[in-house]
């Protein structure tokens, strides 16, 4: 009896030791952590899906951290370029526009709901977010760039820039009445963004929007000249258009949900993605099928593109999935079994910005 309680408690031990040794997020490297949205059953105080951010290893996606808050509607999660930050949007009761940017360090488990204070000013007011809206955190991870949302019964978006440090934004481009979206940076001096404006140079009415170069005092400087980064319009119809834009700034590609007008119809339109280079030397598309839809694009890991999937009338974002491109190989495969976090559906991955 004695002999047995020893190895009893031996093994016991034994099982400390190995939760002990079990891997957490703070073990994985910042170039393998990525971020996404775990859907539930649940529902939000005014009965919206709960949507929960977690922080993963893309290799093994069982070590994670959950990092917002079990009741609420978090979305649009950015991770900085260290792997450290999170940004993302945060929202409990009220309408999906009132989404509010929340700053998560994973070093220290802090969440902070960021305000705009301007000079002068005494109350914060909320930054807001606008769903799936791109991020482009700056090199140092002290600020970040970024787009506010859409004014009601208007398309006005322009490009503004938040530093920690200073806690407020300010507005770097004014689009006046037309819509600019910052997605990602050239270099130390550029931006780069996706522009309806007329005054954008190279804008004409065949090709009324695409990709263009700013500098970091919000001047348009010139279009990408790259013929699958535009909208075509021919006989009334949009017959190919590119949307969701992102920018890898260390390999100079860009990948965008590509969308073509399928012959003999006005609206239904084959969706996959397509990756390029800015002025349109590459240009690749991948993941075309028919029964599913491809969006949120963002870089991954290495040579991957990461994107949300759904099925084509699927309103259920509990039948979503956060899905990677291999870009060597062109095969596509799930990040990770919603069931790991409890969860029916996983949306909107990102990993850090580069």
């Amino acid at each position: 009896m004695r002999l047995r309680l020893v190895v009893l408690a031996l093994a016991a031990l034994a099982g400390c030791d190995a939760a002990d040794d079990a891997p957490t997020l703070a073990d994985v490297p910042a170039d393998r952590r990525v971020a996404f949205v775990a859907v539930y059953d649940e529902t939000t105080a005014d009965g919206a899906p709960v949507h929960r951010v977690v922080v993963a290893d893309i290799e093994d996606p069982t070590v994670f951290e959950v990092i917002s808050r079990p009741d609420h509607f978090s979305v649009s999660p950015h991770l900085s370029r260290d792997g450290q930050q999170v940004l993302f949007g945060d929202r409990t009761i009220g309408p999906v526009s009132a989404v509010q940017y929340v700053r998560y360090d994973l070093r220290t488990g802090r969440a902070d709901t960021l305000g705009h204070v301007p000079p002068g000013g005494e109350v914060a007011r909320p930054i807001l977010v606008g769903l799936g809206s791109p991020v482009v955190w700056e090199r140092d991870g002290r600020g970040f760039y970024f787009t506010n949302p859409t004014p009601p019964f208007s398309i006005k978006q322009d490009v503004l820039r938040f530093r920690f440090a200073d806690g407020y934004f300010e507005r770097v481009h004014d689009s006046g009445s037309y819509a600019t979206t910052v997605i990602g940076m050239k270099g130390p001096d550029s931006l780069v963004v996706f522009s309806v404006s007329p005054e954008a140079p190279g804008w004409t009415p065949e090709r009324p929007a695409g990709i263009f170069l700013m500098d970091l005092k919000g001047q348009l400087v010139r279009r990408a000249q790259n013929p699958n980064l535009s909208y075509v319009a021919a006989g009334g119809l949009r017959t190919q258009a590119f949307t969701e834009a992102t920018v890898n700034e260390e390999r100079g590609l860009i990948a965008s949900i590509w969308a073509e007008l399928r012959p003999g119809t006005m609206s239904d339109y084959d969706v996959s993605l397509a990756v390029s280079d800015l002025d349109g030397r590459y240009f690749q598309t991948y993941g075309l099928d028919s029964t599913y839809l491809n969006w949120h694009p963002r870089w991954g890991p290495g040579k991957t593109v990461l994107f949300e999937r759904e099925p084509r009338g699927g309103a259920d974002w509990r039948l979503h999935r956060a899905m990677v491109l291999d870009l060597e190989t062109g095969s596509i495969r799930e990040l990770a079994d919603p069931a790991i976090y409890g969860a029916g559906g996983t949306r909107m991955p990102s990993a850090g910005s580069r």
